[in-house]
Order: structure tokens, then sequence, then C-alpha cells
């Protein structure tokens, strides 16, 4: 595992997916972590596709992002 981690909050909407494939693109060794509030939609399986940890969450409750 990477000893850098990102969190993108609001990963599966359209400027953040950009950040995610802008962060895979590039040749850093770091974990990417998407939340998002719906981990079976089409989006947010396509960044899990491509390698993404997806969280299900909302930043209402930023707590149970991290337990």
């Amino acid at each position: 595992m990477s000893s850098l981690r990102i969190l993108v909050a609001g990963a599966t909407g359209q400027t953040r997916r950009a950040l995610v494939r802008a962060l895979l693109s590039t040749k850093h060794n770091f974990t990417i972590y998407g939340l998002t509030h719906s981990p079976t939609s089409p989006s947010a399986l396509k960044l899990k596709s491509s390698g993404i940890n997806l969280i299900t969450g909302n930043m209402d409750k930023p707590s149970a992002i991290f337990a």
C-alpha cells in the first residue's frame, strides 16, 4: 500500500471525475478514495473499475466516513 492517501469528495460528479482521471494519469504512488452517496451508480462502478476505493457517505456526517 502506498503511504499517500487521497480522498475525493463527490468523486462521481463531473468535475471530480476529471480530477480522479488526472490523478490516475500521474506516475505517483498513492491510493485514491472516492466518497459517493451511491456506490452502485454507473459512475461509481466505473471509478471502482479504474482502481478507486469507494467510500459511501456524505459530508453532512464526516465522522461516519472515517468510522
